[in-house]
């Protein structure tokens, strides 16, 4: 059902392809390039990506991982209780009066440069503004220059510093904002522009406000492309390691397809099952990644629901079971996935990992019977006069243990046959 020419899979594939070819709008993104191997979640992953659980229509994962999930205020709450001024130096003077501080950790501050038209006129969590923005590193360099971009808030599509000062923004303020590494690019950066850990500054001005549209009333090959689109933005946020924000990325991804039951042509059936599977898939890719088991293995069967021979669906499902020490039950669902594609060299290699410690378990237990054994027997050639004055053991402990040892030398012999 997935489409993918490039390699196999690795253990975080991402589907990457097949998706349309849209202009970048996010500014976490612009002038990036896409990394490969160590940096790619697209690449190294065979390019396959998250995305997130399905409500009860068939696809769900109401108890997975917490993460910012694209919520405002939860991005809020959780940016709380930081050391004051953690990374943040006075190099632009944002200590002095006028300047707001956010979170009141000294990590996100805001000053006002144009006044706006007032509180009411103020966005709100999941309406779509527009904004003209500019970017500033320590250094100078520009970066994110917009006369104009789109963006929904709550969406986690721009840096966090953005959907955090813009819900306390007016319509027609023009405001500065300063932010902390992780409420811009982070530990990872951006490349080529955006060194890692950078302080960044932003100028923003509010220009537009408005209601996102009701999804359902979108055709659907409208509802597959947005779709898609939010598909890539995980795919860039699972490249840069931030799994949090891939999976909300995934989830939203997933919220325009989820309740889609398509009653056109076949065509168009396959094709929304086809971005259903590859978003699923993408989703336990990225919660594999923070070992989130229980909702990567509910993602796994969602998707297998749809496409039961998906084989990232089942390599996934596979790795799922053995880290959760499934381990015989993984080898099976790997099993299926190889027979599918026998060619498969990542397959092959983590059946051969799970095979590896069901051998050396089952060595183990072994050890431990043999030494059991041995140790019943040590009982057994105490002189049973000797054990009866020393220790006043009767004739029928002696005789119990002589049947342990017996039940011992039965159990050996079954694991032997093994």
């Amino acid at each position: 059902m997935e489409e993918d020419s490039e390699k196999p899979m690795d253990n975080t594939e991402i589907d990457a392809k097949d998706q349309p070819v849209t202009e970048n709008t996010n500014p976490r993104d612009e002038n990036t390039t896409e990394k490969s191997s160590a940096k790619g979640g697209e690449e190294e992953e065979e390019r396959e990506t998250r995305v997130e659980d399905v409500p009860s229509s068939g696809l769900s994962n109401s108890d997975d991982i917490k993460d910012s999930d694209g919520d405002i205020e939860s991005l809020l709450a959780n940016a709380e209780g930081a050391k004051p001024g953690a990374n943040i130096n006075d190099s632009w003077g944002i200590f002095k009066e006028g300047w707001l501080d956010i979170l009141g950790n000294g990590e996100l501050r805001k000053k006002i440069l144009v006044p706006g038209q007032g509180h009411t006129t103020r966005p709100q969590t999941d309406q779509v503004v527009t904004l003209r923005t500019k970017g500033w590193l320590e250094d100078g360099t520009e970066i994110d220059w917009h006369d104009s971009i789109t963006i929904h808030l709550g969406d986690g599509d721009v840096v966090q510093a953005w959907d955090l000062a813009v819900i306390l923004m007016e319509l027609g303020e023009k405001a500065v904002i300063t932010a902390a590494p992780r409420f811009a690019y982070g530990e990872e950066g951006r490349d080529p522009d955006v060194p890692p850990n950078s302080l960044v500054r932003y100028e923003l001005e509010l220009l537009q406000v408005g209601d996102a549209p009701d999804v359902k009333d979108m055709p659907v090959e409208e509802r597959c492309k947005m779709a898609d689109q939010k598909r890539e933005q995980g795919n860039k946020n699972f490249a840069r390691k931030d799994y949090a924000n891939a999976i909300s990325s995934y989830r939203r991804a997933l919220s325009f397809i989820e309740d889609l039951q398509p009653t056109g042509s076949k065509e168009e059936k396959a094709k929304v099952i086809d971005m259903k599977v590859k978003c699923l898939n993408n989703l336990a890719a990225a919660q594999l990644k923070i070992e989130a088991y229980e909702a990567a293995l509910k993602t796994c069967n969602n998707a297998l629901a749809l496409d039961p021979n998906s084989v990232k669906a089942l390599f996934r499902k596979g790795k799922v079971l053995a880290g959760q020490l499934n381990l015989n039950e993984a080898v099976t669902t790997m099993k299926k996935a190889l027979a599918l594609e026998p060619s498969n060299k990542i397959i092959h290699q983590e059946l051969s990992k799970v095979m590896e410690k069901i051998n050396q378990e089952k060595a183990e237990e072994k050890q431990l019977y043999q030494k059991m054994v041995g140790d019943m027997a040590n009982i057994k050639n105490v002189p049973e006069q000797e054990t009866l004055k020393s220790k006043g053991i009767s004739r029928l402990v002696l005789i119990g243990s002589a049947s342990l040892i017996a039940i011992s030398g039965v159990l050996i012999a079954v694991l032997l046959m093994k």
